[in-house]
């Protein structure tokens, strides 16, 4: 026997070789077989139960078929890991038929995603955390900005309004012309805002 041929003689020895989580399914949906990684993702178990259903979250069970018996399909739905915790995985699979068209049944692999899926929930929370405090600055700077325009009319615009008419009155041009450019820079700027 060639190591080409010993390698491609038994498919399993490549399929628990790979890190993913590998699988295959009958017609039936019944697991023949899970690749080593399989295996310990889901304890050794997971082989001798006639249902893997069993560590599909029941609340996902309908998700988890709801594309059967489609010939390629992917899912993403809630399983128990070997440690008890529920994790969101990401399963993908293609049929397999036989030579006559007959639906042999499926391969397919298993992602784990919750970690992602959970920073992506917390990248999100943050976003919005992050949108709600730049909105109450915002509310916050254009309530300042209202104040302190109030404040610049009260303290300064009004008093040098009257500075202007005495000095009109007193037939002080060049004053009179200063404090005009003044009084026009201030209101000026207020009605930018």
């Amino acid at each position: 026997m060639t190591p080409d041929s010993e390698l491609l003689g038994d498919p399993r020895r490549a399929l628990d070789a790979l890190p993913a989580l590998a699988w295959i399914l009958a017609a039936d949906r019944r697991l023949l077989y899970a690749n080593l990684a399989m295996r310990r993702y889901y304890g050794p178990e997971v082989l001798e139960d006639d249902d893997w259903l069993d560590i599909v979250h029941p609340s996902d069970h309908d998700r988890a078929l709801a594309n059967w018996p489609e010939p390629n399909w992917e899912s993403e739905y809630r399983v128990r890991r070997v440690d008890g915790e529920w994790r969101r995985v990401l399963v993908r699979a293609r049929a397999l038929h036989g030579d006559d068209g007959t639906l042999l049944g499926w391969v397919g692999t298993t992602t784990d995603v919750e970690d992602e899926r959970r920073m992506g929930d917390e990248l999100r929370r943050q976003a919005l955390d992050i949108g709600l405090v730049l909105a109450a600055a915002g509310d916050a700077a254009e309530r300042e900005r209202a104040r302190l325009a109030k404040v610049i009319r009260e303290t300064a615009l009004a008093p040098l309004e009257t500075v202007a008419r005495r000095l009109a009155l007193e037939d002080r041009a060049e004053l009179s012309e200063l404090v005009a450019g003044s009084l026009k820079a201030l209101r000026d700027a207020l009605e930018a805002d």
